[in-house]
C-alpha cells in the first residue's frame, strides 16, 4: 500500500487497475487514481499509484475450521460495533454503508476476534470474486480494534490504524464472499 485512495466529496475520481502478466503465471497488479478535472480546458491531473502487488495461484491446503466457541470465550469482551465506526469516523476514516461490514467485535488482552459480513446489497456481486473488496476492507478495519484508545497501555484517543502493507493473504474458497467470516488478530505487546 503506497498511498490511501481518498474519494473527494465534491468531485469524481478515475480509478485504473493495470494487470500485467509475469513469470510463472503470477500477475503484477497496480491501482492508480486521477481526479477528474473540474475545468474541461485544464490539463488532466497525473495518475497516482496507490497499491501494487503480485497475484499468483498457489496450491494450498485449507486450515482446519476454527473452534469458534472457544475462540469467542478466549477473545473476551464484546465491543459494540456502532461506537467503533463512530470512533473511526471521528478520526477521519469515513466508511459508508457498503464498507461497514463488521458485525461483531470481541477483544481480549492479546487478541481481537471479529465477524464480518458483506452488506446485503453487495452480496449479488460476491460470487464472481475470490474475495469481495468490501469484505476484505472490513477485515482490515478490525486491525484497529486492537488499539488502546484508553491510554492505559500508552495508546492515544487520536490513534488510528492505517495499514501500509500486507505481506500476503490466501483465499481457500472463492465466491463465498458474502457469508459470515471470522478474523482473528493477535495483539503484540
Amino acid at each position: 500500500i503506497r498511498e490511501g485512495l481518498v474519494l473527494p466529496d465534491d468531485a469524481a475520481a478515475r480509478v485504473q487497475v493495470i494487470v500485467t502478466p509475469g513469470a510463472d503465471g503470477a500477475q503484477q497488479v497496480q491501482v492508480y487514481s486521477s481526479e477528474t478535472p473540474r475545468d474541461t480546458d485544464a490539463a488532466a491531473p497525473a495518475w497516482r499509484l496507490h497499491v501494487s502487488c503480485t497475484a499468483a495461484a498457489v496450491d494450498a491446503i485449507a486450515p482446519p475450521p476454527l473452534a469458534l466457541p472457544a475462540l469467542r470465550q478466549q477473545a473476551g469482551t464484546e465491543m459494540p460495533v456502532a461506537p467503533y465506526y463512530d470512533k473511526l469516523d471521528a478520526q477521519g476514516a469515513h466508511y459508508g454503508p457498503a464498507f461497514r461490514g463488521i458485525r461483531e467485535i470481541r477483544r481480549g488482552a492479546q487478541q481481537v476476534l471479529g465477524r464480518v459480513e458483506l452488506p446485503a446489497d453487495l452480496a449479488g456481486s460476491a460470487a464472481a470474486l475470490h474475495v469481495h473488496p468490501a469484505l476484505l476492507d472490513a477485515c482490515v478495519q478490525l486491525i484497529g480494534a486492537g488499539l488502546d484508545w484508553s491510554g492505559a497501555r500508552g495508546g492515544s484517543q487520536d490513534d488510528i490504524c492505517v495499514p501500509v502493507g500486507l505481506a500476503s493473504y490466501r483465499v481457500f474458497r472463492s465466491g463465498a464472499g458474502c457469508k459470515l467470516r471470522w478474523l482473528r488478530r493477535r495483539l503484540a505487546d
